[in-house]
Order: C-alpha cells, then sequence, then structure tokens
C-alpha cells in the first residue's frame, strides 16, 4: 500500500494507486496509476449519476455543459 488514507466512511470499495505519470490536459492534470491495492467492502451498487439527479435531488447549473432545460 502506499500509506494514503483509505476513507471507509460511505464507501463501497477503494482502489490504492500509485501514480505513474501525469498528463497536462489545458485547465486540468490527468493522472495515470498503478492499482497496487483494492478492495469491495460492501457487496452493494454505488450511487450512479441518474440515481443522485433522480433520488437525491442533484440538479446541474444552467452554465453546465450537461445542462438540460426542463
Amino acid at each position: 500500500m502506499t500509506g494514503a488514507p483509505i476513507l471507509l466512511e460511505y464507501s463501497i470499495a477503494f482502489f490504492d494507486t500509485e501514480v505513474v505519470a501525469s498528463f497536462d490536459c489545458g485547465t486540468h492534470t490527468l493522472f495515470l496509476g498503478k492499482v497496487v491495492d483494492a478492495e469491495i467492502i460492501e457487496d452493494t451498487q454505488g450511487m450512479s449519476y441518474s440515481y443522485y439527479h433522480k433520488i437525491k435531488g442533484g440538479f446541474t447549473p444552467v452554465n453546465a455543459p450537461t445542462y438540460i432545460k426542463p
């Protein structure tokens, strides 16, 4: 393991990765990692984008590229 803290609260799984490369993408940096440890903590379905919007009441700001006018 890399020694990074593993957050288990509200988690169903984790990946511990070691950064092997990084790429400057202009407004973001993309990191490529090698998985060194992983574990499924709870065998359940994770929250999807659709669930977040329909059940949790999440919203997309009007200026977001994924915004759909109601």
